[in-house]
């Protein structure tokens, strides 16, 4: 069960993987359910109020149920650091819509402080997927962005996402 608010988003989904998605208007069809598990890609750095949401999402998930979230690590991360430092890139012409389109931005420590107000225990947080970061197609800048954020994480937390999984307290 999941919801998007985009209806061409709901339509792919439904069309590509045969995923039914609710709208946002039937989010109440889900005010009752408990859930083994809660994921979200990409979704909280969007939300007006992120401790709201994430008690909510304590909320529906079952005791020692896991939640699983990325968010981005933006403007915090090695790889930003290295582009202003050399002047390159991160700068944009002029100021629009898509300049502010995350109405938060979070560190590694701030995204496990929210989490533990939440009611959650974080069992794995990481700044950088290899997974997620294909060497596909094979580039030299390719291999040097992926092992730039592979050291990165591994050294400070430097990489350019923040994936979690957390637990809920029972």
């Amino acid at each position: 069960m999941g919801i998007e608010l985009s209806a061409d988003a709901r339509a792919v989904a439904q069309q590509k993987n045969g995923v039914t998605l609710l709208s946002i208007d039937s989010v109440e069809e889900m005010m009752n359910a408990r859930f083994d598990a809660v994921h979200m890609n990409h979704v909280l750095e969007h939300m007006p109020d992120p401790l709201a949401h994430a008690r909510w999402c304590a909320q529906v998930i079952k005791p020692g149920g896991l939640f699983v979230l990325e968010v981005p690590q933006q403007f915090d991360n090695d790889l930003d650091r290295l582009r202003r430092g050399l002047r390159v890139g991160g700068k944009q012409s002029r100021f629009d819509a898509y300049s502010l389109h995350h109405t938060y931005f979070f560190t590694p420590s701030t995204m496990e402080a929210l989490l533990v107000k939440a009611g959650f225990k974080v069992l794995k947080l990481s700044t950088f997927n290899s997974d997620k970061t294909p060497l596909w197609p094979f580039s030299p800048k390719n291999y040097v962005l992926r092992s730039l954020l592979g050291m990165a994480d591994l050294l400070h937390a430097g990489g350019n996402i923040i994936e979690v999984f957390a637990q809920r307290i029972e």
